[in-house]
């Protein structure tokens, strides 16, 4: 075989006192001292989501089966013993009978809504093969498929399509899902395979599987092998696009664009080749095999129609099998039992990007990367490896969380907890105290009793979340950690007012009254650019003539709430205004946070501009006695997006009302 030599830009030297090997085999001892420096215990992935099926007809199987369980901790009530041929490819009615077992077991257990994930295992049937009698495309109407891809569906909201002809698109990822996988939102399950050669062969992929793999970029690599030519342009730019992408990640690519079959590679952790579709294999490798090292947690897809035809020993060759990578120790791999057509493979550019993203906070798993990179269901695929293998690039500090004591809600009012924690990790909130939330025990996410929302924020309304003490949780591999809050309705007040007197002059004292209903602190804005007044029924004495709007605000220590009058002050004997009231030009120029005020009107020159939010609250005021007609720029550096209302007010002995106009911050 010929191996092709890759030459790399020299890293950064990082100081090591212990080899990735020592490390991984350390994981669970630096685990558990992590855990000790944290609050709480240790938070593990947990399995209670995965069904195992195991065919008690089959040594192989059990065998595979136990030390699965025995290596994830599976409980016995989400182990499903069933009776199924000892063969590979199996009929309808076998495979309706299977069926049975199963979703009579998952219905008997109430596990339907609990379950994300089925593991199947080396002994159970692989394919089921039924006859069609369209002859004119035998392909395209055959109602065969992968046991695995028609166990997807069962119980599901697209289990009628379980033996139709031809597949379907499913509604998880491909290019646009941001989301860990839930059946209950998607309508379907994840199913992977426990399968090799050898039962030896899957024992060492359940090894060298598992979720949350410590894995050093220094020393691991993935390997793209392009064929000059290839025929279909999508997944072959798929491998550019992914080699760009996982470069910029800071990850050891090899794409390779030449006519040389990619052989004997050290620590490949993803992998996407041709195999035997590369027509340069030969003479480089036999049967398109890679002699490659593979890293833990390493994961692989051929472009190969029937890849996955058979894991036997002694399968006859005509293209490419995915077992013989499994036999050189890739954990995790994809393949194809009978021609499925391009459609149905997976985009390197996805899985592998899905697999090695480090923005989320959990990391997508394989069984995830692969469903997101793929479209079918109830077709040919079959994903070989433990769902939740998963990668990290080192071990988190345990996880600390710290919210405010008390949110106090308004009636009507919404609001959003944040925790500013930024660890990576699962973060959810609960309602009830941290002791409570406890008590009912893990996991703390969506499964638990008190779940009532998930991500770093929540977003309450007062109408919806009643008061009481909500807990938020952050887990991590290295522990989990509580805070907790105390929501408190309060009711708004509700401000109202009214004067004395109908013809109101300037210069002369006007007494306000104070019709509020609320418990709270008065303030009063007259709106002529004198300071607020606090308290109730104020006296003021407006000092020129015009409309002057006047605003109640009232606040009770938590919520706060505004009332808005227009009030006419005017001399006796004045007249209104002589022409129609203007116009003025306001652009907002978000880059630099300001907004300018064209031409204003000269007979409003010697007034005031104001700035307020839509609550009525003053935000700035400048005078214009001294502006000289052109343009004014009022900035809006340091407020919130949103809406805001700008205002020209004259000083005039002519009653001109205010310029209003509504702006907004972007």
């Amino acid at each position: 075989m010929r191996r092709i030599d890759t030459t790399y830009a020299p890293r950064p030297t990082r100081t090591k006192t212990l080899s990735m090997r020592s490390l991984s085999a350390l994981l669970p001892l630096l685990l558990l001292l992590l855990t000790v420096r944290s609050a709480e215990a240790q938070a593990p992935v947990y399995y209670d989501d995965v069904l195992l099926i195991i065919n008690s007809a089959s040594d192989s199987s059990v065998a595979i089966g136990e030390y699965f369980a025995d290596a994830r901790s599976i409980s016995d009530e989400r182990i499903l013993r069933i009776e199924a041929p000892v063969k590979e490819t199996i009929n309808d009615t076998e495979f309706e009978e299977m069926r049975e077992q199963i979703e009579a077991g998952i219905l008997t257990r109430n596990l339907k809504d609990s379950i994300n994930y089925i593991v199947t295992t080396k002994g159970l049937p692989l394919r089921v093969n039924r006859p069609t009698g369209d002859t004119s495309n035998a392909a395209i109407a055959a109602r065969r498929a992968s046991v695995e891809s028609e166990l997807m569906l069962i119980l599901g909201r697209f289990a009628d399509s379980i033996g139709n002809t031809s597949w379907f698109f499913h509604p998880y990822g491909f290019n646009n899902a941001d989301r860990p996988f839930s059946s209950s939102r998607e309508g379907f399950y994840l199913v992977t395979r426990l399968d090799a050669y050898t039962v030896d062969d899957v024992k060492r992929m359940i090894d060298k599987g598992g979720p949350n793999r410590l894995i050093d970029k220094d020393s691991v690599l993935f390997v793209l092998d392009r064929e000059p030519g290839a025929r279909d342009a999508a997944f072959d730019q798929s491998q550019v696009l992914a080699a760009q992408l996982l470069e910029n990640r800071g990850w050891r690519v090899l794409l390779n664009s030449d006519t040389i079959y990619v052989t004997e590679q050290q620590n490949v952790l993803g992998y996407a080749s041709w195999g035997s579709n590369d027509r340069f294999h030969r003479p480089f490798a036999e049967n398109a095999r890679t002699n490659n090292t593979w890293s833990d947690g390493s994961l692989a897809e051929t472009f190969v129609s029937t890849s996955g035809r058979s894991f036997r020993p002694g399968t006859t060759y005509g293209q490419s099998l995915i077992a013989d990578w499994l036999a050189e120790g890739v954990a995790c791999a994809k393949g194809y039992v009978f021609e499925p057509f391009t459609i149905a493979l997976a985009l390197p550019h996805i899985y592998l990007g899905r697999y090695t993203d480090e923005t989320v906070d959990r990391a997508y798993n394989m069984a995830e990367s692969f469903a997101m990179a793929s479209r079918t269901l109830s077709w040919m695929e079959v994903v070989l490896g433990d769902p939740k293998t998963s990668i990290i690039t080192e071990i988190p500090e345990p996880p600390t969380v710290d919210l405010p004591d008390t949110l106090v809600l308004c009636r009507g009012e919404e609001s959003t907890l944040r925790s500013e924690e930024e660890t990576r990790g699962i973060h959810a909130w609960f309602s009830g105290d941290s002791v409570t939330v406890k008590s009912a025990g893990s996991r703390y996410d969506d499964t638990h009793p008190a779940f009532v929302g998930e991500g770093r924020e929540f977003r309450v309304m007062a109408e919806e979340v009643p008061p009481g003490t909500y807990t938020f949780a952050l887990t991590n591999i290295s522990g989990v950690a509580f805070d907790q809050v105390v929501i408190v309705h309060r009711d708004s007040p509700a401000p109202e007012f009214s004067w004395e007197g109908e013809n109101l002059e300037p210069n002369r004292p006007i007494r306000f009254i104070d019709e509020s209903t609320g418990e709270g602190t008065r303030t009063w804005d007259f709106g002529d650019g004198s300071e607020p007044v606090v308290g109730s029924d104020p006296t003021h004495t407006f000092p020129r003539n015009g409309t002057f709007f006047v605003r109640l605000t009232i606040d009770n220590g938590g919520c706060s709430v505004t009332r808005t009058k227009a009030v006419q002050v005017r001399s006796t004997g004045s007249v209104g205004p002589a022409v129609p009231l203007p116009e003025i030009s306001v652009v907002p120029i978000p880059a630099t946070d300001v907004i300018l005020i064209g031409e204003i009107p000269s007979a409003y020159r010697t007034g005031q501009v104001r700035l307020y939010d839509v609550t009525g609250r003053r935000i700035t005021a400048v005078d214009l006695d001294e502006f000289d007609g052109r343009e004014l720029r009022i900035s809006l550096a340091g407020l919130s997006s949103g809406m805001y209302i700008l205002e020209v007010d004259a000083r005039s002995d002519i009653v001109l009302p205010p310029l209003r106009r509504t702006v907004p911050k972007l």
